[in-house]
């Protein structure tokens, strides 16, 4: 009978493999010494082990009973490591003649008191305990026919073990391990106390990671569980290495905290190999983290991670929900090794409130039911740390919620911004190119860039508001933008562009222009701003010191003062001090506004906004005294409105009498009256410029008239703007005449009043 070639073959296995195993069987059951045992195990067993392994193979001691071999002082080193990848006080192995004739040389394997040095020296390369795994892995997976290579398995047990991982780019693990196998393929890692530190961080420590593995052939190699929970579940970053990109944060002075809540679970996850690479495969996973009492939770993530560590690349495929039910998709390659990769992101109505604490610090009210979306190309080059970012971005039903910009929140404002720009995130550059931002519907092109590399920022924007409608620029704004202008109606169009060149090292040289295509046409006024009130008598609400007053005014009142009846060396002196370009400008001033940036970046807070006469006009009889972006926005409407409305010598008429020029003292002929006991048009030159010189701050200012005379500092002061004065043409008369003159004061004030003011000399040097 003619026997076969496969069983030819299964037979030459179980002779090759049978009769030694047979034979440490034999020894052992018959009862002889231990040290043939031993020396079978040294002199057979470990030199086949390490000629398969790649790897020497060091053993202190061995022991030997019937049943079982025991080596003492374990050191694994693969081919080409400076140091041994695993050691163990003592690795027991039991067997069985059984066992043996199966094919299995061992039934039981525990190793305690083990080490495992995993490691990473190069961006392209693998560790050593890692190519060995590998080649015997392929070893293994490269046979055909006959019985699988989990069948052959023993069953494994790794007790009081430890964990220690080092990658090329900084990253540390360290964990303490417990492990087994079945004889079926099934394997299960328990790794508790983790602790992951990367290069300048404070370690994470994670209280336990459960992974089940599944090794038979017939399923494919299959993950079906990770299991995380933490023990102390807070990072905090304060100094991050480059190769994570976020060091400058440290640098501003910000950190970084981000805390694991609850369990982060992968569930039934498939690995595939493919090509040398590990495709993991995701369903219904959840991972849920925050910080204090918000947390953000994933949750149905389902895809694909492929991490290829030949390659030294990782690329992904995700998609699920947030809590809310919010729909997300993630996709991206990445070059581990040069720190690169591209990929895309989107989502789709998702409410802030879920993601605001891991949003930087914006003025946004989570509570008024915000949904964002994002569908955004990334593009990261690692050699020089920019990140790229093209796509889109929108907010709808958003609530801002700031004192600088309004007294009340923004709501109901919709915003979408599309376009391309990057960020340098080592040195926190920022770029715009080509962006669009659309605010409740008006579009605005925005161009610009940020540079911080020379320490202060330097900043560059240009924002063009192309033609729109005029009707539907004011329809746009939210109410707390616009109150004082409800009722108002407008037709036409409206168009501008700006340009801003700010460096916060040479303020200086600040850079303002605006040009402003203004073709608006007012069709009816508001109920709170009403030009056609100021024609004639009114009532007006000012507040000084801190308190209301409330006095009569306008043309046709008691105290009123025409403009033909007040003194033109009033005229004059308020314009050289006020606002040079009255007369030419439409209300507005691009250079007054430039030296108001640069005052104020100088000073480091806001001292003065630029205000031309009529936009002081328009702020003292129809607006409050804060310094909003709400009231700045209402003041530039309302003084085109006025300047649209009056001519230039009945706006000056008006401003001077209703502005304030002392503690409750309104209007130039009660002024006049009270400082010198003269008429508005009686006043002298140095009389018109000392009046001039208390507007910007009245109630201060006033404690010189209080002390009865000038100082000689503010006297000289008085005279520099005389001087100014007749250089422009705004002088009537000899200037040495007007030097000469002196500034007699009609009388100071009472004694209270004196105790209650603060001298203001200070404030006319």
């Amino acid at each position: 009978m003619a026997i076969s070639r496969r069983y030819k073959s299964r037979v030459r296995k179980a002779v090759r493999v049978g009769l030694p195993a047979l034979g440490l069987a034999v020894l052992c059951l018959a009862g002889l010494s231990t040290v043939g045992a031993e020396r079978y195990v040294s002199s057979r067993i470990v030199p086949e082990l390490e000629a398969r392994l790649g790897a020497r193979i060091d053993v202190a001691g061995i022991g030997a009973v019937p049943g079982s071999v025991t080596l003492y002082g374990v050191r694994l080193t693969p081919r080409g490591a400076s140091g041994p990848a695993f050691t163990a006080s003592r690795i027991v192995a039991r067997y069985s003649v059984v066992g043996l004739l199966a094919g299995r040389k061992v039934d039981f394997l525990a190793a305690e008191d083990a080490r495992i040095l995993v490691s990473r020296s190069d961006a392209g390369g693998v560790g050593p305990l890692a190519a060995m795994l590998r080649r015997n892995l392929e070893r293994g997976g490269g046979r055909s026919g006959g019985r699988s290579a989990t069948s052959t398995l023993p069953e494994i047990r790794l007790t009081d073990g430890r964990i220690s991982v080092h990658d090329h780019r900084g990253l540390h693990v360290e964990a303490l391990a417990e492990a087994s196998v079945s004889r079926g393929g099934a394997v299960r890692l328990v790794a508790s106390s983790m602790r992951v530190r990367g290069t300048g961080a404070e370690a994470l420590t994670i209280g336990e990671v459960v992974a089940s593995f599944d090794l038979r052939p017939r399923t494919g190699t299959r993950l079906d569980s990770i299991r995380l929970s933490a023990a102390e579940p807070r990072l905090i970053v304060r100094e991050v290495g480059q190769e994570l990109e976020l060091s400058r944060l440290a640098r501003l002075g910000r950190e970084l905290a981000a805390e694991i809540l609850g369990d982060a679970r992968i569930d039934s996850a498939e690995r595939q190999t493919a090509g040398g690479a590990i495709r993991v495969q995701l369903h219904q996973g959840s991972v849920e983290a925050g910080r204090g009492s918000e947390h953000l939770a994933l949750q149905d993530i389902h895809g694909w991670i492929a991490p290829d560590t030949r390659r030294d690349t990782l690329a992904l495929s995700l998609r699920g929900l947030v809590d809310d039910g919010s729909p997300w998709e993630l996709e991206a390659e990445i070059d581990l090794g040069a720190s690169s990769g591209l990929g895309r992101f989107q989502i789709e109505d998702l409410p802030l409130e879920a993601v605001r604490v891991h949003l930087p610090a914006l003025p946004l009210d989570a509570g008024e039911g915000t949904r964002l979306g994002a569908n955004v190309q990334l593009r990261y080059d690692g050699a020089s740390g920019r990140l790229g970012l093209d796509g889109r971005v929108t907010a709808d039903r958003m609530a801002v919620v700031s004192s600088s910009i309004a007294s009340e929140p923004l709501r109901d404002l919709g915003l979408e911004v599309s376009g391309k720009g990057a960020i340098w995130l080592r040195t926190m550059e920022v770029a715009v190119s080509d962006a669009r931002v659309s605010l409740n519907g008006v579009p605005f092109l925005v161009h610009g860039d940020l540079d911080r590399s020379g320490g202060l920022p330097r900043i560059t924007l240009d924002i063009t508001l192309p033609p729109t409608p005029c009707g539907t620029l004011l329809r746009s704004m939210p109410s707390a933008l616009v109150a004082n202008l409800g009722g108002m109606t407008l037709d036409g169009v409206f168009g501008a562009d700006l340009h801003l060149a700010l460096d916060m090292a040479r303020p200086r040289q600040t850079d303002v222009r605006f040009d402003v295509g203004n073709a608006c046409r007012l069709v009816s006024e508001g109920a709170l701003a009403s030009i056609e009130r100021l024609r004639g008598p009114f009532m007006q609400h000012a507040s000084s010191a801190g308190e209301p007053v409330e006095f009569l005014t306008g043309p046709g009142s008691p105290s009123w003062t025409p403009y033909e009846e007040i003194s033109p060396h009033l005229i004059g002196a308020v314009l050289t001090t006020e606002d040079g370009g009255f007369f030419g400008h439409h209300g507005f001033s691009a250079e007054s506004i430039r030296q108001a940036i640069i005052r104020d970046l100088r000073e480091g807070r806001f001292v003065v906004g630029g205000s031309t006469i009529s936009m002081q006009l328009v702020k003292n009889v129809f607006l409050t005294n804060e310094k909003t972006l709400a009231r700045k926005l209402q003041e530039a409407v309302l003084t085109w409105m006025l300047e649209q409305s009056m001519g230039k010598e009945e706006i000056l008429e008006l401003y001077l009498n209703v502005i304030e020029y002392g503690p409750s003292l309104y209007g130039i002929r009660n002024a006049a009256e009270h400082f010198f006991g003269v008429q508005p048009a009686d006043l002298t030159p140095i009389q018109a410029v000392y009046i001039a010189t208390v507007l910007p701050d009245p109630v201060r200012r006033y404690g010189t008239f209080l002390r009865g005379s000038v100082s000689e500092a503010q006297l000289e002061r008085l005279h520099r703007i005389l001087r100014l004065m007749n250089a422009r043409g705004r002088l009537e008369g000899p200037l040495d005449e007007a030097l000469s003159q002196p500034l007699v004061f009609r009388g100071a004030g009472s004694v209270a009043e004196r105790r209650s003011l603060t001298d203001g000399d200070s404030a006319l040097q």
